[in-house]
């Protein structure tokens, strides 16, 4: 005889079964009806409707079920979902927060992002990656022969934007890799920045233009995200930010970058500090998203590590993988707090410049924010942070040469007290490398946005919608040129 069942598990069994198998049937949006603003973002990643049978083809063709749809729509779990480091990175930049213990990532409204939400935001940013490497693709082989095969530099350069950009197209790719004459690689450079403009323009709209080059409001200015979520994380920027004035307080370079953040009543008002992923070897960055300071997590908890021997290095190690049990650690570990802090404090210092330039240059920023100029790694501003590095270097090595020489920059250091011309290709070199789509100086950047005018005034040709949403962009670049007149005075 077969033992009885419980009648309340045999319903949760029942109950499973039936959330399986219905997970597992074909979405009908007729069944369950899409919202104007999902069913936008699930066709903006190639997800289309049929309207007659109510199913959703996803990119492949085949039709999504119901469990696909919930996943779309629910929760992105950074533990389940795999994202690239450099889209980690990109995501932090603009505001989004990280939390590796829920796996909850926070949107810039501070509230946890669905699947779809973080797909759609790819989707866009690598949009814009291949936009950019047309635009400097475009404006390099404009410059060449056309009759002509790229000559070595030229070639050189392209092939680096196309090895730090793999979004740019194949044909244009296996074109300009190929040797091609410059005016046959050009011309589909051309056409394909035009079209990937006229995308960005119908995306924008027109009255998105018009706001973008007279500054009118399109609604009210959405608040700044949050950089902390959990008082460990604010106790943690509060209690680095105050250590790290003392630090700065020392040195005479420190003393100065300090007095750019110091407020009317006298005190000083650092940029908020957080723990954040930015990669293996990066020891800091400046968010403009949020206008904080990010210490590197990775580059911290090599440095907290190197001094220990290995059994203590494989015990703490697990301890410290995520940026919150790091926050939590360096809380509770005051000396290894300090330790961390004199060892990335020439990096602060040129972080915090780029904080000031962004404060300082508040029209500039709004411009690229608007999308008036160029958005750009601008070597000038490198230039004056790594500068300022350097002097801040300079004061530690005049109080103690022992404890500087060991820094990774010092190499720098040595070639700026050696010749400053080699110093400064040196950082222009580095930068090209590092960034070939979107290192520029002024002059740079001033050629780059003729082309963008000349290319809005060819789109402006191909009809009357072309024509207006054309007209209210050249407004808009027009006014960016005197912008970045003004800015390179």
């Amino acid at each position: 005889m077969l033992p009885l069942v419980p009648a309340w598990r045999l319903a949760a069994f029942c109950a499973l079964a039936q959330l399986v198998v219905s997970a597992g049937a074909p979405f009908d949006s007729r069944r369950e009806p899409v919202g104007p603003a999902v069913r936008a973002q699930l066709e903006y990643i190639d997800y289309r409707f049929v309207a007659a049978s109510g199913q959703v083809l996803g990119p492949d063709g085949k039709p999504i079920t119901v469990g696909d749809y919930r996943t779309l729509v629910g929760r992105f779990d950074l533990r389940g979902t795999p994202i690239s480091e450099n889209e980690r990175l990109e995501l932090a930049g603009l505001g989004f927060h990280f939390d590796d213990e829920t796996g909850i990532v926070h949107n810039l409204e501070g509230k946890p992002s669905t699947v779809l939400e973080v797909r759609a935001l790819l989707r866009t940013l690598a949009l814009h990656h291949r936009h950019q490497a047309l635009e400097r693709l475009h404006t390099l082989l404009s410059k060449q022969d056309p009759g002509r095969p790229l000559p070595p530099a030229a070639l050189d350069q392209a092939r680096k934007i196309l090895e730090n950009r793999p979004e740019v197209d194949g044909s244009i790719r296996r074109l300009v890799q190929s040797g091609a004459s410059a005016g046959a690689a050009a011309k589909d450079v051309a056409t394909a920045y035009a079209d990937s403009q006229r995308f960005f323009d119908a995306s924008a709209g027109l009255r998105a233009h018009l706001g973008a080059a007279l500054d009118l409001p399109l609604g009210p200015r959405p608040p700044r995200p949050p950089v902390y979520y959990n008082d460990a994380e604010k106790q943690l920027g509060q209690t680095l930010g105050r250590e790290m004035t003392e630090l700065f307080s020392r040195y005479p370079t420190g003393r100065e970058v300090l007095g750019r953040f110091r407020g009317l009543t006298g005190s000083t008002s650092l940029p908020e500090f957080s723990i954040v992923k930015l990669g293996p070897r990066a020891m800091g960055a400046y968010f403009p998203g949020t206008r904080s300071m990010a210490i590197g997590h990775d580059g911290a908890v090599r440095l907290i590590l190197e001094p220990l021997d290995e059994p203590r290095r494989a015990e703490l190690a697990p301890k410290l993988d995520t940026p919150q049990k790091l926050a939590r650690y360096l809380l509770a570990h005051p000396q290894d707090r300090k330790r961390l802090l004199e060892s990335i404090d020439d990096t602060i210092i040129h972080e915090l410049t780029h904080a000031h330039q962004d404060r300082r240059t508040t029209v500039l920023s709004e411009a690229q924010a608007a999308g008036r100029v160029p958005a750009a790694v601008y070597l000038e501003f490198e230039r004056e942070a790594f500068l300022t590095e350097m002097r801040y270097m300079h004061d530690k090595v005049v109080a103690d040469p022992a404890k500087v020489v060991s820094k990774d920059w010092f190499h720098m250091y040595r070639r700026l007290l050696e010749s400053y011309p080699d110093w400064k290709r040196e950082v222009v070199g580095t930068h090209a490398s590092l960034f070939p789509d979107a290192a520029a100086d002024f002059p740079t950047a001033q050629e780059i946005q003729k082309k963008r005018l000349g290319i809005a005034a060819e789109l402006a040709k191909r009809g009357w919608r072309d024509r207006v949403t054309q007209w209210a962009r050249m407004l808009g670049l027009r006014r960016g040129t005197s912008e970045l007149e003004l800015e390179a005075l």
